[in-house]
């Protein structure tokens, strides 16, 4: 079934962090009609999330495609929509025994099962995109639980998204960017995880020396 086919009228859906909000109208073939709630600017490859639980598998060609040279990574972290133990064997199955799978929790559903399989997952990426889902006044208390129910079954834990957001146009954090890695350290993460500020930003080395500092 495509992803397209998972979508009914009514739904609302957030892309790239809430730049735009639209919500379905109608579903045609191979396309689905939205109105436009609230306009901004999508950056390139950005996700889209429904608001509502929807299933998905856990691999499709696309990912499966890379995950195959998991004998070539270290890591390899991967979002699961709705953590099963069969969901994880079967990315495992795909990436090999020796790779590091991380099981990355963007969703409301991960949220509520961060702790499901634990034996089979080594470690675990706390990104902070359920800001789509969970109002972004709780996502700080949203964040501190998950950490402190994966610490408990004894996994370490990764933290993910916006840390350092700023330095994509500007060569210095904030100080409130600073305070949040150090009390993100400080609750207990193994470690932070940047993504457009050293994949693409204006200060990509900045960013990398401000992490080491």
């Amino acid at each position: 079934m495509a992803t397209l086919d998972l979508l009914e009228p009514g739904d609302r859906i957030t892309i790239d962090f809430h730049s735009v909000v639209v919500e379905v109208l109608e579903i045609g073939d191979e396309r689905a009609v939205v109105r436009v709630q609230k306009g901004g600017r999508v950056g390139h490859n950005k996700a889209c999330n429904v608001h509502r639980n929807i299933e998905l598998p856990p691999s499709r060609s696309r990912t499966a495609r890379p995950s195959r040279l998991g004998d070539k990574w270290e890591r390899i972290i991967t979002h699961f929509p709705l953590p099963t133990a069969g969901d994880v064997r079967e990315m495992r199955a795909l990436i090999g025994a020796d790779a590091r799978l991380i099981s990355k929790i963007e969703s409301l559903n991960g949220v509520a099962h961060a702790e499901r399989s634990p034996a089979l997952r080594r470690d675990f990426d706390r990104s902070r995109r359920p800001v789509r889902q969970v109002p972004l006044p709780e996502i700080p208390a949203c964040q501190k639980d998950i950490m402190r129910r994966v610490k408990t079954i004894g996994r370490p834990v990764y933290v993910a998204t916006n840390l350092l957001e700023s330095m994509v146009h500007s060569p210095v954090p904030t100080l409130a960017e600073v305070n949040d890695i150090y009390n993100t350290l400080n609750d207990g993460a193994e470690g932070l995880v940047l993504a457009a500020e050293t994949a693409w930003a204006s200060f990509r080395s900045n960013a990398s020396k401000w992490w080491s500092a």
